[in-house]
């Protein structure tokens, strides 16, 4: 064997292992956190649903309510967001994004009106970010205008 077919099989089997070793990493997971920080969103809305049922402190609880919308959210499944930002809320997560995002994913859903409510609480919860609220606001105002006239009502 030559030196450069050796080399190409020394290439080929230490890439081979790279390959096998990626793939076996995602099994090794056991954390919605770490899944979430790797953009496995499906794997950590399942890790963070079974931790959510086991959890017990109520603001890791709400913590973890927040972090399911977060991961239905990036997986493009809206309803289940909105399902989940609407329990962090309910469970009082302390960061305003959460009701933003949970307005967000009512907006998604076309509940205009309960998506307004979001984005004026959001307004009054982060007063520097109440321009970005507005805005939303003035979007879900337009989407019920044209739905309307849509359906020929004036």
């Amino acid at each position: 064997m030559n030196l450069k077919a050796f080399s190409l099989l020394t290439f080929l089997a230490v890439m081979a292992l790279f390959g096998i070793n990626s793939c076996s990493s995602s099994q090794k997971i056991k954390s919605g956190d770490v899944a979430f920080a790797q953009k496995s969103y499906s794997l950590a809305a399942n890790l963070y649903q079974t931790e959510y049922g086991k959890e017990t402190d109520p603001r890791k609880k709400a913590q973890k309510a927040f972090r399911l919308g977060e991961s239905f959210r990036n997986n493009g499944q809206m309803d289940k967001a909105e399902k989940w930002y609407e329990e962090a809320v309910r469970l009082g997560y302390t960061e305003p994004i959460a009701t933003f995002d949970y307005g967000l994913a009512l907006k998604g859903n076309g509940k205009y009106l309960q998506a307004v409510d979001q984005f004026s609480n959001y307004a009054k919860l982060e007063p520097f970010s109440k321009q970005r609220a507005f805005d939303e606001i003035k979007s879900c105002q337009l989407a019920i205008k044209w739905e309307k006239e849509r359906n020929g009502e004036n």
